[in-house]
Order: structure tokens, then C-alpha cells, then sequence
């Protein structure tokens, strides 16, 4: 059935509210956009959120902020879609890979080796072997394949029991978020809004997502991002047309802008065990990806410290917040060597209800800088006006000036950002002194960063209003339907058989290799004793709207080469 007979039902008559149908990858998201979606539910639309999957290895109480949502708002529901099972799933990802691994080979990515080779490694040897030659490394060549492969990719089947779903909400703006994960499959979200005339929104859910993923590929009607170098991204990078870009700050912070201290100086050090009387620092740990071996590197900084021949460094409480995705390494990490020095919370926890937000707000507040390698949580330090400070260290440099989004922190050439960066031991542990010492001198580098990068429109103007405005604005814009690519389909459907059987094959012939990397991996565990940061009971989702539901297998981690 083709998508113009769907019936979209009655979008009129509900009195200037809107329903909102939002594509949110996974439930982790939920922090980051709390405040927007609280915006939209006090205006009085209904908000229905779809989780494309579920997230594996997060920390307990992974729904408590939106099972919060839901108990105030009755204009607020979610639920975890369905596992994907389509016979072309496996080929369309694979197209999809193939694209994402094509922008990383443009001049833009020149230096982000890291970024390369992730998107290389997950794509297939078909298109990676082909590339070698150097008629095709060509930017013409390059050209040649991307244009192919979008074009097989724009012509993909899309399950007519996905357009049945979005027409059954009836939903007057479709959102998505955050689309660009590498071999993502949202787009299809954005492709069946079109083809059912529904106008679409690109809610950008991080400070990295436009240079650190994969590519734009399906146009939003509208697109949210944070600042204007965002915006830059937006249309330098994956071709989005300036005037649907709109900067409205970074909404997922605004709530940081009023919050204050739970607890005095005094009554957070004795919570920790820390003498009062002696500086905080805060270490702000990082994604897997950016620091898979956090814990060596942060052993050595405190063992640095402790050596440094500054009694304030020597004697300072040090406090490793871990990052919540990232906090397996942490749950045996000895301190007892390290003097002042505690994991907390040990297995990691996302601020995503009021008493961790004030745990998170607390150690941010008393400390007297805050350390990490390259994460967001140096943005919210900010917010809390502190010093942020960095090691360019060897071990992560491919993570850190490797990457774009680095530079959004260090700014240009790695100095004059709002984030201190150090090149040895000694100088970043001259800038600990200094910030202890003067820490009005970092002042205005703050300010200048906030009113940029954060609050482009005036630091006492909260961005989750300006996006929901741009959202009532994307629903009230005319959207014609966008015919699908019937001939191009049609044939693609007629090797649905051949694709089943290479995909079959596919599996049976990679089975014994996966089976014994597992193994190692395991043995590998048993011999350090240490538990892989995934281990642990499975939670899963629970929705009104949705039954327990298998976990989406996770995809293999290959290490990089």
C-alpha cells in the first residue's frame, strides 16, 4: 500500500495543542532533553516518545525521569518500539555504514584517525576494499560511490507497518533525535513523515553529534541546534539548508542556570570524608570511546598530585565522578593509596531525578576546578563557573584533538577555549596551582564560552522555549508529500530472497569467530578479575503501551587497529 492511502485522522480541533510524536534513540536521552520536553508538556501538547531501542549497561533507575514525566504530565507517555526484523535490515545498515565511512574520508576528517577507523571497522569489506584504489579515493571517485550508495539507500523498502505506525498517532510534527549514530536507521522516520506530508524537527541532542557520527542523509523540515557553530556544522557538513537551522541554545542545561547548592562546603566534605579546610577537585570521567582505560590515567594524575610538591595539590579531596556509560572500571578501582580520594558515585549515576541532580550540582560547586579528557560534563562545570582543565595526553589524543567537537572546548589550535589544556604533567599541574590560586582569571573565558556556546541569545534567557517554538513553528509549516521512489523500490523488493539468503550466510559464516572472540573476552576478564563493564542483571523497559521486550542485541565492539 503506498503511504498516500494511509489516513493520518484528525489533526484539527484540539484547540492550538499539538501531538508530538518523538523518535528518541534509546532511553539514556531522557537528561537530555528534559527541559524541552517539560516545555512542550507545560504548553499543553501532548508529548508521546517512541525508544527505537534499548540501552544495555546503564545504572539502576534508568526510567525514573521519564515514569517522572509521566506521573505529572497525563499529556506525556512513552514506550520502547518493537525489535527490528526485516529482511533488509542487515543490507540496509550495511549501505548506511558505507555512507557514514565516506565522510570520514573528506579533508574535514584529515586528523580524526579514531573517528575514521570506528566508522571503517563497521563497514563492510565490499566497499572498504574498493576504496583503496586510488581512482576511487579520489574526491571524484568518493563523489561517484556516495551518490550511488544514497541513491540505493533513498530507494530501501521501509516496513509498511512503520508508515501504519506514525499514521496511527496522527501526529502534527514528527521529531527526531539524534539521527546521526552511525548505520543509523532514523531516518526512516524522517522519510515516512514525508511521504505522510507530516512536517519533521532534528532536535541535535549534543555539542559533538554533527562531527563525531555519521551523516545526514533524509532533510527535517526543521533543525534545532545550540549556537552558530552548530549551525556551521549543520550546513557545511551535512548540506541542511542555513535558513531551517535555527540556534536556540543548549536546553539541556538550562535547569543548571537556577539550580543551587544542597549542602554547605562543610557538610559535602564531611559527607566524602574530606577535611573542609583543604581544596576539592573534581575529576569528570568520559565515554568509553574517548577513554576506554580512564583508571590508569586517572591513577597517575592523583599519584601526581599527591607528588607534586604542593601542599594544596598533596592534601586536596579528590573526588572521580565516573561517566554513567563508562563506570565498569570503576567498581574496583583501588583509592586506598591515594590519599584523599574517593569514586562517587562508584557505579556511576545520571542526574536524572532531584536527589542525584543535587549530588551532581554539589560536587560541581565546591570544588575548586574540575578536571576531564573531553566529555560534557566540562560544559556544565562551566555553568557552574569553575575552571576546566585537561592533559593533552598521548593515550587520548585521538580522542581529544582527534575529534572536532575538542576543539568546541580548547578552541583554536587547542588555546583560548574555555577549557585550560595542558601539554605535560608539569604545566597542567602549574594550571591546578593557578586556578586554586586565581580562579577570577579564568573568569572571563567562562563567560565568553556560556554566551557563545550555551546561551547565544543572553545567558538569562533559558533555550527550551526558544526550541519549542521552533517545534509550533515546524507543525504549522506546509509540508507536500514526498512521492517514495516507486521503481527503484519495486526492483530492490524483487531481490528481497537474494538478500535474505546472503544475510543467513553472512551469519553462519561469522558464528565460530564471534564465538571465540567471546571466549577470549571472557578469559580475559577471569584473568584480571575485573567485571566487564556490561555485566550485571539486565533492566529492561517497562511501558503501559509496551510488553517486556528482548534487549536489541548489542553490536560488536571491535577494537581499533
Amino acid at each position: 500500500m503506498s503511504p498516500e492511502n494511509f489516513e493520518l485522522g484528525d489533526r484539527a480541533g484540539r484547540e492550538g495543542r499539538l501531538r508530538i510524536l518523538f523518535f528518541m534513540l534509546a532511553i539514556n536521552f531522557d537528561r537530555v532533553f528534559e527541559c524541552f520536553l517539560r516545555e512542550l508538556l507545560e504548553r499543553g501538547h501532548e508529548v508521546r516518545v517512541l525508544l527505537d531501542r534499548q540501552k544495555t549497561g546503564l545504572p539502576a533507575g534508568e526510567t525514573a525521569l521519564f515514569d517522572a514525566l509521566r506521573a505529572e504530565f497525563p499529556n506525556f507517555s512513552y514506550a520502547l518500539l518493537g525489535r527490528r526484523r526485516t529482511p533488509w535490515l542487515r543490507a540496509a545498515t550495511a549501505v548506511r555504514h558505507a555512507i557514514d565511512y565516506l565522510r570520514y574520508l573528506e579533508p574535514e576528517f584529515r586528523d580524526a584517525h579514531a573517528l575514521r577507523e570506528r566508522a571503517r571497522l563497521r563497514a563492510s569489506r565490499l566497499v572498504r576494499a574498493p576504496l583503496r584504489l586510488p581512482l576511487l579515493r579520489a574526491p571524484s571517485g568518493r563523489w561517484a560511490v556516495g551518490r550511488l550508495l544514497r541513491r540505493v539507500e533513498a530507494a530501501l523498502p521501509i516496513p509498511a507497518k512503520h508508515r501504519k505506525l506514525v499514521a496511527g498517532h496522527s501526529p502534527d510534527v514528527v521529531l527526531v533525535s539524534p539521527l546521526v549514530g552511525l548505520g543509523s536507521w532514523q531516518g526512516e522516520h524522517l522519510r515516512v513523515a514525508a511521504q505522510l506530508g507530516i512536517p519533521s524537527v532534528l532536535v541535535v541532542a549534543s555539542w559533538d553529534n554533527l562531527t563525531n557520527k555519521g551523516i545526514i542523509r533524509d532533510v527535517p523540515t526543521w533543525t534545532i541546534v545550540w549556537n552558530a557553530a552548530q549551525v556551521d556544522e549543520a550546513t557545511r557538513l551535512h548540506g541542511l539548508a542555513p535558513e531551517r537551522v535555527v540556534a536556540t541554545g543548549a536546553h539541556t542545561f538550562d535547569h543548571w542556570f537556577g539550580w543551587s547548592p544542597s549542602t554547605t562546603r562543610a557538610e559535602f566534605a564531611g559527607r566524602l570524608g574530606f577535611d573542609p579546610a583543604r581544596p576539592i577537585l573534581l575529576y569528570v570521567g568520559s565515554s568509553r570511546f574517548i577513554a576506554e582505560d580512564e583508571a590508569e590515567f586517572v591513577s597517575e594524575w592523583v599519584r601526581r598530585l599527591r607528588a607534586s610538591g604542593d601542599r594544596r595539590l598533596a592534601e586536596a579531596g579528590v573526588i572521580v565522578r565516573p561517566h554513567p556509560q563508562n563506570a565498569g572500571q570503576w567498581r574496583e578501582f583501588d583509592v586506598s593509596e591515594l590519599g584523599s580520594t574517593v569514586v562517587w558515585p562508584r557505579a556511576g549515576a545520571a542526574p536524572t531525578d532531584a536527589e542525584r541532580k543535587a549530588d551532581y550540582w554539589d560536587s560541581l560547586h565546591h570544588s575548586s576546578a574540575v578536571i576531564g579528557i573531553n566529555t560534557s560534563a566540562l560544559i556544565e562545570a562551566a555553568i557552574a563557573r569553575r575552571p576546566v582543565l585537561t592533559l593533552a595526553d598521548e593515550r587520548f589524543r585521538q580522542t581529544q584533538e582527534g575529534t572536532l567537537h575538542f576543539a568546541h572546548l580548547a578552541g583554536a589550535e587547542g588555546d583560548g577555549g574555555v577549557l585550560t589544556v595542558a601539554r605535560s604533567w608539569g604545566e597542567h599541574l602549574s594550571h591546578l596551582v593557578a586556578a586554586l590560586d586565581r580562579p577570577d582569571v579564568f573568569a572571563r573565558r567562562i563567560e565568553g564560552f556560556l554566551e557563545s556556546f550555551v546561551r547565544p541569545d543572553g545567558l538569562d534567557r533559558a533555550a527550551a522555549p526558544q526550541a519549542a517554538d521552533i517545534v509550533e513553528r515546524a507543525a504549522a509549516t506546509a509540508v507536500e508529500r514526498v512521492p517514495a521512489p516507486a521503481a527503484a523500490s519495486v526492483a530492490l523488493r524483487a531481490l528481497t530472497p537474494i538478500v535474505v539468503a546472503a544475510a543467513v550466510a553472512h551469519d553462519l559464516l561469522r558464528f565460530p569467530a564471534r564465538c571465540s572472540r567471546w571466549l577470549l573476552a571472557r578469559r580475559a576478564e577471569a584473568q584480571v578479575g575485573r567485571r566487564p563493564s556490561s555485566a550485571g542483571p539486565r533492566r529492561d523497559v517497562v511501558t503501559p503501551d509496551a510488553a517486556t521486550l528482548p534487549p536489541a542485541r548489542r553490536a560488536s565492539r571491535e577494537p581499533l587497529r
